[in-house]
């Protein structure tokens, strides 16, 4: 949201506190016996390529960083502003450089709670 924000021109920055921060990834599956097996095949092969990609990281409700070289390229070609913004600078510091120093950790499963906590807990914060 603050990626958002500060495209519209807001004074705002998104940055990783010097504590860390924790990500989460998101995946694309296709579920066995799908009606249509080709097109969800060809959605995850777009999905995936650079166009994609870059697409993906700048949609309105969501900004993400890309996860490979050739969106990073395209990006800065494309779209510099959200390149800087999403700190994908193929010269110098990136946002890889805070995942190396150990300032973004990737979110791991559930230790203490059974994962059914976890569910019930989002699905009670997606309704509020």
């Amino acid at each position: 949201m603050a990626l958002l924000l500060e495209q519209q021109g807001h004074p705002i920055k998104a940055t990783t506190p010097k504590e860390g921060a924790i990500q989460w990834t998101e995946t694309l599956g296709i579920f066995k016996g799908t009606k249509n097996l080709d097109l969800a095949k060809a959605f995850i092969r777009y999905a995936l390529s650079a166009e994609g990609q870059v697409r993906t990281a700048i949609l309105p409700a969501y900004q993400a960083n890309i996860p490979s070289r050739a969106g990073w390229v395209l990006m800065q070609k494309e779209h510099p502003d959200w390149s800087k913004r999403l700190r994908q600078n193929l010269k110098g510091p990136n946002i890889l450089s805070q995942y190396h120093a150990g300032r973004i950790s990737i979110r791991k499963l559930p230790v203490q709670q059974p994962i059914k906590t976890w569910d019930e807990a989002w699905t009670k914060f997606k309704n509020l």
